[in-house]
Parts: structure tokens; sequence; C-alpha cells
């Protein structure tokens, strides 16, 4: 059962009045957050895409699943402590900010911190549960025993990007908020796992999993134009390439992949063009997402 009062105090953050991806002072800095096996367990570092890292967080246990929201200006994590899992916060200088997630499994709050998506799962399935405390409603995205995640806001937070096997396979859809619509993206037998919307929030970058009789299976990703219907495959099918970040503010594409050099990041143009190597430590990186670094500003 979702925790109403929790979730509204969590919602009652003061927001910018400013665009939620407005990138305008020169002292703001884009930068990739992602996790990583470096220290032999996983933590969440930055990389100011000019070859430095930085790690922030140092748990004996682990932490994943990096969500930055420009609207306050911090990151949420999830972590597991002491074998106990809770959602913390804190500032891209490493600082640990004040924050209680009450009972939630996760913290997905949309770009202007306006509306907040989690997941409940009840009837033999898993459920999202859109939350608009402006309006005083909820929104109830699934059905008895199927699968709804992997949600992802549009920049103008109008929109979520979802995976959901409603139909028998893991399939993309869209929920729009202005009419509750729910709009199917992709028909195939296949697999579609992980999301990421363009900066205007006109397209969708997207993993299909294929799979081969006696081959490993494999990710290529996919973008999709909502205004013409049209989806072209821009990675070449030779790599497993998955767990993708489309950037709001440079539009490039950042994304997990098991090419030469093991478990690694790299960086792309949306037309597939450009790909560059970020992360270079043998060990494993994933769950790339975009931030913008203000610490510099003063």
């Amino acid at each position: 059962m979702i925790h109403w009062l929790v979730i509204f105090t969590l919602l009652s953050f003061p927001l910018f009045s400013q665009d939620a991806f407005s990138q305008d002072a020169d002292c703001e800095q884009e930068v990739l957050l992602y996790i990583a096996k470096d220290a032999g367990n996983f933590d969440i570092y930055l990389n100011d895409l000019k070859g430095n890292e930085t790690r922030l967080t140092e748990n004996e246990d682990m932490d994943w699943s990096p969500r930055y929201n420009p609207a306050q200006n911090r990151l949420f994590y999830n972590s597991m402590e002491a074998g106990s899992f809770i959602i913390r916060a804190m500032d891209l200088s490493g600082n640990m900010l004040d924050f209680d997630a009450g009972m939630l499994e996760e913290y997905n709050l949309s770009p202007d911190g306006a509306l907040l998506a989690v997941q409940e799962k009840r009837d033999g399935g898993t459920y999202l549960m859109i939350l608009d405390p402006e309006r005083d409603t909820l929104d109830i995205i699934g059905e008895p025993e199927t699968y709804s995640g992997r949600a992802v806001w549009s920049p103008g937070s109008d929109q979520l990007a979802f995976i959901t096997d409603r139909d028998g396979s893991n399939e993309l859809y869209v929920y729009r908020v202005v009419d509750q619509e729910i709009l199917r993206i992709t028909k195939n037998d296949l697999a579609e796992k992980y999301v990421s919307w363009s900066p205007d929030g006109k397209q969708l970058a997207f993993t299909v999993q294929f799979y081969e009789e006696g081959k490993p299976d494999t990710n290529e990703i996919y973008i999709y134009d909502l205004v013409t219907g049209e989806s072209n495959r821009i990675t070449d099918g030779k790599f497993n390439d998955a767990e993708i970040a489309w950037s709001p503010y440079s539009g490039l594409i950042a994304f997990h992949s098991t090419r030469e050099n093991g478990d690694q990041i790299y960086l792309m143009e949306p037309d597939g063009t450009g790909i560059r190597q970020l992360t270079t430590s043998e060990t494993y990186h994933g769950e790339p997402h975009w931030a913008i670094d203000t610490s510099g500003c003063r």
C-alpha cells in the first residue's frame, strides 16, 4: 500500500521557475552519472566527459539506479546498506541530503518535480502509479499478472515511456499525462527493455533484445519518431548495446556496451555515428544518467 502522506511530503520541495533542462550559465557543466564496480561493489560515479571520474558513493554493500532531478538539483539513488534497502539523495559534490522515501521502492520524479511515478506490486503483477498532488488524482497503469515498469519521464514532464508485457512480450508504450491516454509504440515478438527520450520529446531511443539459437542474446538500439511513426536501427548488431540515456542538454546518447573492452559506457550521436568509449577501467559500468553540475557556479 502506498503511504500517501509520505509521498505528498516528498513532493513538497520548492520548484524552480526556469525550464528544468536549461543550461544557460557558463558555470554549468554537463556530466554523466553511472554505476561501476571498481571498488569490488557497485557505487555511483560522476564523469565530466573530459576524462575525469569521481566516485560519489562508498558503500560496502551496493548503490545503483542514479536519477538526477533538474528541478531539485539533486541525485536520488537506490542503496543497500547492511542488508536493508533505502533510497538516498545527494548533491553532485557527494554531499548527503535529508530525504525520507518512506516505504517506496523507487523514486522516479518528473523533470519539473511535479509528478511522481512509483511501482506497486499487487494482483500478481507490477503496476505504475502516477501521482499529481496539484490535481489530487492518482492514475494507475497496469493489469493483473502483468508487468509495467522501467518508466522514463519526457523532458517536458508531460509523457511517460514505459515497458509492459500486457500483450504477451515486453513492448514499449507511452502514457500521456494530459488525457491519460496510453499509446502502444512497438509491436513484435522480441523484447524491448530500455528507453530514453530525445531532448525535444519527439523521439524515443529504445533497445530491442534479439535471440539466436546457440548465440548470446544481444540488445540493439533503435530511434522511434513519434511524429512520423518510423523507427530506425542505429547500432549494427555486432555488440550488446543497452542501458541507454539520451542527453537533454547536448543530445548525445550514452549507453552500456559489451564491446572489445568489456562492460563500458560509450557515447554517440543520435544517428549512431561518432561512437567513443568514455569509461576505461576493467570492470562493469552501467546505468548511465545525465546531469548538470552547478558546483562551479557562485
